[in-house]
């Protein structure tokens, strides 16, 4: 960097010399000063335009050494196919790895909601016992939240249902979201076609609006994406249902990492499921999931308090249902309810146990490296012997390490979709197990990780063997004995410590991976049990 800025004032100070002789050559020969000096301008040309092309020239030739960097990168791996093919695939393992972990972490905690707009305006709407239990919402508390609280935008309520979708012995279940009439307005998502509820759809009338909204996944596998779909009727739970609208490619419903197919107002739950229309007018009835959005500019804690004191308000007008009970705002990612609620906490140790196994990746590839750089320590003195600097070769050196970094992201990458189905598994056993599904596309977010891990491990792996390079003796490295000297001792000191780091990392990961694996066992082990449970009582939420 210091060295192009001298060139360009050395330039400078040249052009200005040059202008100088010209115009002391004109005023020898009788013209004034003035008239010199404007003269020798005139003939040199466009000063600014001449520095330009001269900085310009600089540029071309510094893009020219990287392309040469590439080239000759290339050319040692083509040469040493053997090395370059374990250092990729170890590069891929952890790269896959901590890129399939970061997806989950991303639908989990970063992203729960896809197609939804400024998704940090959401939360979730609790109910809180007397003993100070979360848990879902009734109908009729949502109608006094949605109908008196001023500090939100919006406030909806969904219920996961398995549906039965179509007739008789070709009927499939399909699980879906009861939802109130303004959900997709209160998260503010836009129909990839048709339309969502209207406004007129909104009402708390029982067995009204008998319409459908379904995904994008279930109008491509079912009606091959025909636009013709809208208007026509699906039968579900043996009922007629107009479909109106088909959900965006993105949105998979109103519960983190949970797929639905279906949407249908929760008005429709006495034609659909056969409950009667007292219950949807029950207190005791709780089996709604709240959303709301807050209004711009108001914070969690001021919309927490004004939703506290009105469910303060509630519990003493309802003492005989909703006595000492109360309500709270939390985000959407510490919801308690849904699956990403049972994979939350392992997640988190998963991601320490993948950024483990990247530094042992690491330290596997420097120790790769290092020994190649032993065996090309005479070919490095050669280069800087003929001239060239010690940086340019330690660029040269982080070049190939950038390139088998970005070899071994490429390979990662291509296998995470594949690895994030994975998920599935880390689910206990239960009803939620069939609905954990993330979406398998490549993001931005994705990308932009995977590109900083890359840089991460070039720069971890190739900073030893560029110091090596940088500090390597010229005169005992071109003689034959110089191999065991100084350089040899400082390469077995430091491959023998990272020999060592690579065996603590890894007690370290199994330790971790060990306590991740028995959490997991338990947790399928409670799930299996609410499983068997869940068959003889389908009371509650999913049931």
């Amino acid at each position: 960097m210091f060295s192009n800025r001298r060139s360009t004032d050395d330039f400078a100070e040249e052009i200005r010399a040059h202008l100088e002789m010209e115009a002391d050559q004109l005023e020898a020969e009788g013209l004034p000063r003035a008239e010199a000096e404007r003269r020798a301008r005139v003939v040199f040309g466009n000063v600014a335009s001449a520095r330009e092309r001269f900085a310009l020239r600089h540029r071309v030739q510094w893009l020219g050494t990287i392309r040469q960097d590439v080239r000759f990168g290339f050319r040692m791996m083509r040469r040493n196919p053997g090395v370059t093919a374990v250092a990729i695939l170890t590069l891929a393992i952890g790269i896959a790895a901590s890129a399939t972990v970061f997806s989950w972490i991303d639908a989990v905690l970063l992203e729960p909601l896809g197609g939804v707009t400024e998704a940090n305006r959401l939360v979730t709407l609790e109910t809180v016992t007397a003993n100070g239990e979360w848990v879902p919402n009734s109908y009729p508390d949502f109608i006094d939240f949605r109908d008196h609280l001023k500090l939100f935008d919006g406030i909806a309520v969904s219920r996961p249902s398995a549906i039965s979708v179509g007739r008789d012995e070709h009927a499939e279940r399909v699980w879906g979201e009861l939802v109130s009439g303004n959900l997709f307005a209160v998260l503010g998502v836009k129909p990839e076609a048709g339309r969502f509820f209207l406004p007129s759809e909104y009402g708390d009338t029982p067995g009204a609006f008998p319409v459908a909204v379904i995904s994008d996944r279930y109008w491509r596998s079912h009606f091959g994406a025909n636009p013709e779909v809208i208007g026509q009727t699906i039968r579900i739970n043996q009922h007629e249902l107009t479909i109106v609208g088909v959900a965006p490619p993105a949105f998979h419903g109103s519960m983190p990492v949970a797929s639905f197919d279906l949407w249908v107002p929760y008005m429709q739950q006495p034609v659909l499921n056969g409950v009667k229309e007292w219950m949807l007018r029950d207190r005791h009835n709780r089996n709604m999931l709240g959303i709301a959005r807050l209004k711009p500019g108001v914070s969690i804690d001021q919309a927490r308090a004004e939703l506290k004191g009105l469910a303060d308000r509630m519990a003493v007008a309802n003492a005989d249902v909703s006595e000492g009970m109360s309500a709270t705002l939390m985000p959407l990612t510490l919801s308690p309810h849904g699956p990403h609620a049972l994979i939350r906490g392992p997640l988190r140790i998963l991601m320490g146990v993948c950024v483990l196994v990247l530094f042992i990746v690491c330290a596997n590839v420097v120790n790769l490296l290092l020994a190649r750089a032993t065996v090309r320590q005479r070919e490095f003195n050669a280069r800087i012997a003929l001239g060239a600097s010690r940086f340019r070769v330690a660029r040269q050196v982080l070049t190939e390490c950038l390139l088998l970094s970005g070899g071994g992201a490429l390979f990662g990458i291509c296998v995470t979709p594949w690895l994030t189905h994975a998920l599935h598994y880390l689910t206990p056993p239960g009803p939620f197990q069939q609905l954990v599904s993330i979406d398998t596309r490549t993001n931005f977010a994705l990308m932009a990780f995977t590109a900083g891990v890359c840089l991460f491990i070039a720069l971890a792996t190739g900073l030893f063997p560029a110091l090596q390079v940088g500090r390597a003796h010229l005169s005992a490295g071109l003689n034959d004995g110089g191999r065991s000297g100084i350089v040899g001792r400082s390469h077995n000191r430091l491959r023998s410590a990272l020999v060592v780091s690579e065996v603590a990392l890894a007690l370290v990961a199994l330790v971790g991976a060990g306590r991740c694996g028995s959490g997991l066992f338990r947790r399928r082990a409670v799930g299996i049990r609410a499983q068997l449970v869940g068959r003889t009582s389908h009371r509650g939420l999913c049931a």
